[in-house]
């Protein structure tokens, strides 16, 4: 059971941080109005779209990277 709750809160990070990196990479101005999105430690004086830009593509890796280890920690659950 607990490794079933672990594999959650894993899935549940990457549908978080790439809903983070989807809003980002579709509508930079838009996310830095959110308060929802991850953008600690980003200046918010910053009007340059291509920092938020750059910023959805690292959550893109983050978020696949994240998908990678939680299918590999599900698969080990389910076999």
């Amino acid at each position: 059971m607990k490794g079933w709750l672990i594999a959650a809160a894993w899935w549940s990070g990457v549908a978080y941080v790439l809903g983070n990196a989807i809003f980002a990479l579709w509508n930079p101005q838009a996310w830095m109005r959110a308060a929802w999105t991850a953008r600690r430690g980003f200046d918010p004086g910053a009007e340059s779209e291509g920092d938020v830009r750059c910023m959805g593509v690292f959550f893109a890796i983050v978020g696949l990277g994240m998908g990678y280890l939680a299918a590999k920690l599900t698969l080990r659950l389910i076999s």
